[in-house]
């Protein structure tokens, strides 16, 4: 069986990696999953590199065709920021650069964590908490893929 972990930050790796290694020891083939994170709280290769642990980058299958698509989903997403569909308006306390920025990061990461799984075809994908919104965007995936 092929396995991905998505392991995002330090505590994702250290609530799987036990898991990840009893699949490694009966023979399953597995691999840690990670991505950008431009706010720099537990970069996920920080951890993974010092202990020689193999992991794929969502980057690494981003195809530079998916630009346009990424212009389309941030400017989708900024539709839907505006003022009047929240109590406050999040640009006033928000900056715009990070706004965008992350909103950027994040497409490219649903569309390259996307090519991923299509080239990839895992049979499972373990994911610490859907709550986080990397576990969301990849079991949202999972899901649009059959896995």
């Amino acid at each position: 069986m092929k396995v991905f972990a998505f392991s995002g930050r330090t505590h994702h790796l250290k609530r799987l990696g036990g898991i990840v290694n009893a699949l490694k020891q009966r023979g399953d083939e597995t691999s840690y999953v990670i991505c950008q994170n431009s706010v720099g709280i537990d970069e996920a290769a920080t951890d993974l590199i010092p202990l020689g642990l193999p992991f794929k980058h969502a980057l690494d299958y981003f195809n530079p065709q998916y630009l346009p698509a990424v212009g389309e989903i941030v400017q989708d997403a900024l539709k839907h920021l505006k003022p009047e569909k929240f109590a406050e308006d999040i640009f006033s306390f928000h900056d715009p650069y990070w706004i965008i920025s992350s909103l950027r990061e994040f497409s490219e990461d649903l569309l390259g964590f996307g090519g991923m799984l299509q080239a990839e075809k895992p049979d499972r994908v373990l994911i610490l908490h859907e709550s986080n919104s990397y576990g969301k965007l990849i079991a949202y995936l999972c899901s649009e893929l059959g896995i």
